[in-house]
């Protein structure tokens, strides 16, 4: 999957939204998400929904590769470069956000419906799905790699069920000397952020 992300980050890049029906495997372009223009460092990333896990495979350019995150579950998303995965799956209000930095630290969120957004504090969003990692930073090539693998078992779900799930891959991106991250996502968000599930793909064999 590596090579695939490589070779899809060395085309041109281009505005326009990925669709909004993706098959797993599928690689999906980072872009702008207010404008879906071409980011100022390029990502792309991919979905598999295998036998019993979902699998993210993100690749992206970085000039300036940081997080000063030091344990799991921090705001990982205020301290520097960071990829996200949203996740809701199939006739769910509720969905998932994980996050992992180019250090391996990760953050795990279970959220209510975006309904009720701001009514479950921060600490009691945290939860356990048995997710495991990986992550390649390659600061003389200027790029990072990360790989997630969620059971599905640890969203209560089945693999009949993660078929039309909806779901994201979004990314903070800090440089030092800039006062704000780029932020980017393989969904549009035009008038708001990444926590709006209707933005987001759907998942299909």
């Amino acid at each position: 999957m590596f090579e695939k992300l490589y070779d899809s980050l060395k085309e041109t890049p281009h505005a326009g939204q990925n669709p909004e029906t993706v098959h797993s495997g599928e690689m999906l372009r980072l872009r702008n998400h207010k404008t879906c223009r071409p980011c100022r460092e390029e990502g792309c990333a991919a979905l598999t929904a295998e036998k019993d896990s979902f699998r993210i495979h993100a690749l992206f350019h970085d000039s300036d590769i940081f997080n000063t995150a030091k344990v799991n579950n921090e705001r990982t998303w205020t301290t520097g470069d960071v990829c996200e995965f949203f996740i809701q799956p199939a006739g769910q209000d509720d969905y998932f956000e994980f996050h992992v930095t180019p250090e391996g630290i990760t953050l795990q969120l279970h959220l209510p419906p975006v309904s009720r957004m701001g009514s479950v504090p921060f600490e009691k969003q945290i939860f356990e799905s048995g997710m495991t990692h990986r992550v390649q930073v390659r600061r003389e090539e200027n790029y990072w790699y990360a790989v997630m693998c969620i059971p599905f078992a640890g969203m209560r779900i089945t693999e009949k069920e993660a078929w039309g799930s909806r779901f994201a891959v979004c990314r903070y991106n800090y440089s030092h000397g800039q006062e704000k991250p780029e932020m980017s996502s393989t969904a549009y968000f035009p008038d708001t952020g990444f926590h709006n599930p209707s933005r987001w793909h759907r998942l299909v064999p």
